[in-house]
This record gives structure tokens, sequence and C-alpha cells, in this order.
């Protein structure tokens, strides 16, 4: 089978926080009490920036960040692990790591369930990462053939993409789960499904139930005139 999945973040202290490990230290009801969010992803926004701050501040020991943050990393690989087997094709959409070592990361991505590991590029995956053993395949972008449909790839959300208009499917990270999804494009990231990643077929189901894409027509009608 085909799983899926982006913006793993091992080793990143904003992700640990954004993604409630450090709720536990703070009282959430008190610093939201009155206060009115837009979305829950504003609500969570605020909270990163309040322990952020105690965290800045010296409140939160550095022993404790590092603490959650192992903490995360250790959940992310256990999710991954109830649900993936090791007879699973495996493409991660970029952002393995972020402010950790190389080595660590690496040490992560082995913990990992799958036949086959490819990696497509993220913003934060430095020369260290791509160039890791632990990739059977990397690329750019990636054309993914799988039961008579196509999938592109890609770390960002495109715009329009090859054979768009056909229906073809891009599947993207990056975004953590604040960018819409359509019948045609989804965020595959930990961040849109509780650190859980996905199988092919669940993307599917997802966007079927999604709104249309409007797709751009970045070629227009064109009519070449002869003389």
């Amino acid at each position: 089978m085909v799983v899926l999945s982006s913006d793993l973040h091992f080793g990143h202290k904003l992700c640990a926080i954004h993604r409630g490990f450090f709720n536990d230290l703070i009282n959430i009801n008190q610093l939201t009490e009155g206060k009115i969010f837009l979305t829950e992803n504003d609500r969570m926004d605020y909270l990163t920036d309040v322990i952020k701050a105690e965290i800045d501040s010296g409140n939160i020991s550095k022993d404790i960040v590092d603490e959650r943050i192992t903490k995360m990393n250790e959940e992310i690989v256990e999710k991954w692990n109830s649900k993936v087997s090791n007879s699973d094709e495996v493409y991660l959409l970029g952002d393995i790591g972020f402010k950790a070592r190389a080595e660590e990361i690496e040490e992560y991505v082995n913990c990992l369930n799958g036949k086959t590991l490819t990696l497509i590029k993220g913003n934060h995956d430095d020369r260290g990462i791509v160039s890791s053993k632990v990739w059977d395949r990397v690329y750019d972008i990636y054309n993914l053939h799988h039961n008579h449909m196509m999938f592109v790839l890609c770390h960002y959300p495109l715009a329009t993409w090859n054979r768009a208009q056909y229906g073809t499917i891009n599947l993207h990270g990056h975004c953590h789960n604040t960018y819409p999804i359509s019948n045609i494009q989804m965020d595959v990231g930990v961040d849109s499904n509780n650190l859980y990643p996905y199988y092919v077929e669940e993307c599917l189901t997802k966007m079927a139930d999604a709104p249309k894409y409007n797709l751009p027509d970045f070629h227009g009608r064109l009519h070449l005139k002869t003389n």
C-alpha cells in the first residue's frame, strides 16, 4: 500500500509547542477565558506565543523543553508504526526535521516502518538530510502512478500541475493544516491527521467530500493568426 506524509519536523521546538506537548505546563482555560478565536489554529498560535515567551524567559527549563521535543518525536514514530507496515511504499513530502542534527533526524527516520522511503524535498531539508542513506529515492517533485490514477507529489501546494485539467491530484505538505482541501488537492502533513500518516485511499475519501478546486487556466484560449 502507498503511504503519504510530510512535515514531521523532528526536533522542532515550535512544532512541539504548537502540537500541544507543553499545554500541561500552562493554565489554558485561564489564558483563553474571554478571548475569541476565529479558528482552532488561531487559538493554537496564541498558546504557542505564550509558551514560547515562557521558554525564552527561562520559566520553562531547557531540560523540560528537550524532554517534550523528544516526546513529540517518539509519538510521531509510535503513531506511524501503529499504522504502517514494512510492506508499504512510503512517500515523505518534505520537512522531516528542523534545527536538529542530521544524525538525530536520521535516527528517527530509521525507526519508521516502510518497505521503501522516498523523500520529496522540503524547504527545511538541508543537504545532510537529503544526502542521507535512509532514502531509497529523492526528488523535488514526483509523478506517482497508482491504481490507474496520477498523483503529483510536491512539498508545496501548486496552483496548477501536470494534467490537472484531466483530474490528476496534487498532494502536498508545507502548510501544517492551514491550506484548504479540495477534490484534487490535499495537505498530507501530520498536522492534518493528528500526527498520523495517510494511506492514499484515505486521501481520496477525504477529497471526495471536499469542495471543487477552481483550476486556473494559465494557457487561456490561444488563437493563432495566419497571414
